[in-house]
């Protein structure tokens, strides 16, 4: 999973859906970066984000950052379903690293190819009750 944190840093702009939303995941959950994975969303995503980055303002304001609150994050991309040429659709695994057992969800993220270029337009996020496989 290091290796792959290092090869998004050398690389430019992604220019697949699976780039984005691997680049999209990688903010949102690794480095829990609501302002980072903006870039990445649109539409109803976008809208999720930009709530969230209100409901955090205070607390980042204070001083408090995501790398302060937030455990080591890993995650797996599972699968990727392409829906013709201007829609794909992801699954991840990812799994925060809280005591013996730690945090388990899965996340269904919806990439459309927009005027921008591939944008995460909808992510979905379910808690898992045991570790997947």
């Amino acid at each position: 999973m290091r290796t792959l944190l290092l090869l998004f840093a050398a690389c430019g702009d992604p220019q697949s859906a699976e780039d984005v939303a691997d680049r999209f995941v990688d903010d949102y959950f690794v480095r829990a970066d609501q302002q980072g994975a903006l870039k990445w969303s649109t539409g109803r995503a976008r809208r999720v984000l930009k709530r969230e980055q209100e409901l955090v303002r205070s607390v980042r304001e204070g001083g408090y950052g995501a790398q302060e609150a937030h455990p080591p994050t890993y995650f797996t991309r599972k699968s990727v379903r392409k829906v013709g040429a201007s829609r794909a659709q992801l699954r991840y695994d990812v799994e925060i690293a809280t005591g013996a057992d730690g945090i388990h969800r899965s996340v269904d993220v919806e990439v459309d190819r927009t005027p921008q270029g591939w944008r995460v337009s909808s992510f979905h996020i379910r808690d898992l009750h045991k570790r997947p496989d």
